[in-house]
């Protein structure tokens, strides 16, 4: 039996595509030959790089993610051995450990944001003023409405 899908289905498929092309996206310029970084990795560098210098501590990462500790740590493990964090003693606590962006992962965030932001620009420019506008709050609205189940469902 084929059912029509519904407008939300359509919707999340289109989401999951559009998440696929933006994981693909990641890569790390090595000599001549282009090495993938995760999206999870990217968004973990874009989150500390937020917090740079100061760095953050694992807990902040893995709540501002929302997602386990050993889920974020198996991605800070890989930044470290890349090269591109640091785990550190944090100046406030002797105990506790800060995460911090070093030189090269700050350019490999940095590398990533600008190709992220030209296929956005280029996908943007197929649209007016006013459809970018709503697009952009219709994305806060959904945004607003699953990040408040995820606070509800903890």
């Amino acid at each position: 039996m084929n059912q029509k899908k519904s407008k939300s289905e359509d919707c999340w498929q289109l989401m999951h595509k559009i998440i696929f092309v933006l994981q693909n996206a990641c890569v790390i310029p090595k000599g001549s030959c282009l090495h993938r970084i995760t999206f999870a990795q990217l968004r973990v560098l874009d989150i500390v790089c937020r917090h740079h210098p100061e760095g953050l501590m694992l807990k902040d990462i893995t709540h501002e993610l929302n997602q386990t500790a050993a889920t974020t740590s198996v991605a800070i493990d890989t930044l470290v051995k890349n090269g591109f964090v640091v785990r550190e003693q944090a100046e406030h606590d002797r105990r506790a450990v800060a995460i911090r962006l070093t030189p090269e992962g700050q350019r490999i965030r940095d590398d990533n944001a600008k190709r992220l932001t030209k296929r956005f620009d280029e996908a943007f420019a197929l649209l007016s003023e006013e459809e970018r506008k709503n697009f952009h709050t219709t994305l806060q609205k959904i945004w607003g409405t699953f990040n408040n189940n995820q606070k509800e469902e903890a």
